[in-house]
């Protein structure tokens, strides 16, 4: 998510194999794309309880998979495209 493509294309061309960390139940709110998703609509996001030891991330109610639905594609989308 925060790794440039650039960055992931040199590797690749170094010979290294390239994967994804990808989180599906956390909210991060340093994460610029939940704005997009949540917060320019006037929506919030479907969050549980904190992560201990882990400011400014929560549990994700899972429960509610229709809205995380499009931000998850997305995240996964965006990590096929680099």
């Amino acid at each position: 998510f925060d790794t440039p493509e650039y960055k992931i294309q040199t590797l690749r061309a170094m010979g290294r194999v390239v994967i994804c960390y990808f989180s599906a139940g956390s909210y991060e709110d340093w994460r610029y794309d939940w704005y997009d998703f949540f917060f320019d609509q006037g929506l919030t996001p479907p969050v549980g309880g904190d992560l201990v030891d882990w400011e400014g991330e929560k549990w994700l109610d899972v429960r509610k998979i229709e809205e995380l639905t499009d931000i998850m594609t997305y995240r996964m989308d965006l990590a096929v495209e680099k």
